[in-house]
């Protein structure tokens, strides 16, 4: 059995001693005696994502520009005069978390002759060309929705060239249009990462992109209810309106995070046993679930002046763990790709 190691030769790239070859054979020894399957030396059998923080800081912006234009043009459509508030805050926060989104991504990409690249033709085979084409196209109605807002607001007069050409075009018809993208930003980046061979994340193909979206609701909401509370353009009817859809949120993404980790089962043993869960539990699941749910009930029964403070939390709350989940969700394929254990168990059905 010994004979049957293999050495590793000396070539000029690499040379192995002989005291490290003879190490490398009593680790392959001892590899092939333990159970279950697994790579020569242990060797990653996949190669891990060269990701840095623009790429999770993308994630949550992107979310919350998908999150954020989704309530503005809910509150258009089924919003009272009341609630005009709520779609010229979601329109603003969008516009802008769509402009820092594209910045992070032509950061990660290196030079932005990459992204101009990326447009230059169009791959539906290729989830991350489609996710450039769909966040291009979703600014473009965000930019839509910002010129129309400044009509609204007097920024721009209503007999200008570009007032007239933007009435061909209903608000609440581009707003339509332009969700179509917003539920696609919203998801994409969690189909996308779901797409690869990191054993955690492709065991989660079915719930990524629903978890991904939930949390983009909730981070959005966060986002307008904070802008309101800090500027003081709240009122009582729409903060009731926010403060029920923002419940429906968390309960949502609640559901799609229990239902992950009974999905990845012992593949998600990195969310319990690595430095990953010291900001998974606390983080995502504590200040952007759990904390933000305790507020909202502690706000129905709290004075009046106490209120606003409760909103001002529970939206910092929630922003703070939506990023924690996007930074720990875009980290945590990791470990599943570099231990061949967690991909030999998942390729053959454990």
């Amino acid at each position: 059995m010994i004979g049957e190691i293999v050495h590793v030769t000396e070539t000029p790239a690499t040379a192995v001693s002989p005291r490290e070859a003879a190490q490398q054979d009593a680790q392959a020894w001892r590899v092939a005696r333990q159970p279950g399957p697994t790579s020569y030396y242990r060797y990653p059998t996949l190669k891990n994502p060269n990701w840095s923080w623009e790429i999770p800081t993308y994630f949550f912006t992107g979310g919350i520009a998908a999150g954020s234009y989704l309530i503005a043009t809910m509150a258009d459509l089924f919003g009272t005069e009341e609630d005009r508030v709520v779609s010229r805050a979601g329109r603003y926060i969008s516009m802008i978390a769509v402009v820092v989104s594209l910045i992070l991504l032509i950061l990660d990409l290196g030079r932005p002759r990459r992204f101009a690249n990326m447009l230059r033709v169009l791959k539906p085979r290729s989830p991350m060309n489609l996710g450039t084409w769909g966040l291009v196209g979703f600014g473009g109605f965000a930019g839509l929705g910002i010129l129309r807002q400044w009509v609204e607001d007097g920024i721009l007069s209503g007999n200008s060239m570009v007032a007239r050409l933007l009435g061909w075009m209903p608000l609440k018809v581009s707003g339509v249009l332009g969700s179509l993208l917003a539920f696609f930003v919203g998801s994409y980046t969690g189909v996308l990462i779901s797409f690869t061979n990191a054993p955690i994340w492709a065991k989660n193909r079915l719930l990524q992109g629903p978890l991904f979206l939930a949390s983009a609701l909730s981070t959005g909401l966060a986002a307008i209810s904070l802008a309101l509370s800090l500027t003081g353009r709240s009122n009582h009817h729409s903060e009731k309106w926010l403060r029920q859809v923002e419940e429906s949120a968390v309960r949502g993404e609640i559901a799609a995070t229990a239902g992950t980790i009974a999905t990845v089962g012992s593949l998600g043993r990195p969310l319990f046993a690595t430095r990953h869960a010291l900001l998974f539990w606390p983080g995502a699941v504590g200040l952007g679930l759990v904390v933000p749910t305790v507020l909202q009930q502690v706000e129905r029964v709290a004075p009046a002046k106490q209120k606003r403070k409760l909103r001002i939390a529970s939206s910092i709350s929630t922003l703070a763990g939506g990023y924690i989940f996007r930074w720990v969700d875009a980290r945590i394929g990791r470990p599943s790709i570099e231990d061949p254990d967690y991909y030999f168990n998942f390729t053959s059905g454990r």
